[in-house]
């Protein structure tokens, strides 16, 4: 099943899959969140050395909420001032870089704090190399 949720989120993006990593799924419980931070790995640093290196820099981001929150775990762009509430089926789609490649700073998020119930989502990256071209035709 994930192989076919994966394979969606290609098609629906018109992105092909050698420049996406594997979904993964995350499950939040009250009180937990997720701090500000960007999905791409700054360039220069152990993360950017280790993870970036063959496939290049994280590219877009693409996550689906996949249950209501009773309450909180809202994604909020902490620079971009833009806060989502989760609702069961909602996808959100951002770009982490720039055209010339450098940090997009308005993808910083976080995932607010769980206060009653539980957040699952999955997410998706897609990167900045691959086979063939970015996009299929």
């Amino acid at each position: 099943m994930a192989r076919s949720v994966d394979d969606k989120i290609c098609r629906t993006l018109g992105i092909r899959a050698s420049y996406g990593e594997g979904i993964q799924a995350q499950r939040y419980d009250v009180g937990q969140q997720f701090k500000p931070h960007m999905d791409l790995f700054s360039p220069g640093s152990r993360g950017y050395l280790r993870f970036a290196g063959v496939r290049g820099n994280r590219t877009w981001t693409f996550m689906v909420y996949l249950n209501d929150v009773a309450a909180g775990g809202a994604t909020r762009f902490t620079r971009a001032a833009c806060t989502v509430t989760p609702r069961r089926g909602m996808a959100l789609l951002w770009n982490n870089l720039h055209d010339d490649g450098s940090p997009n700073t308005a993808s910083e998020h976080c995932g607010e704090p769980v206060t009653q119930g539980f957040k699952f989502i999955i997410t998706k990256w897609f990167r900045l190399l691959g086979d063939g071209p970015v996009f299929s035709g």
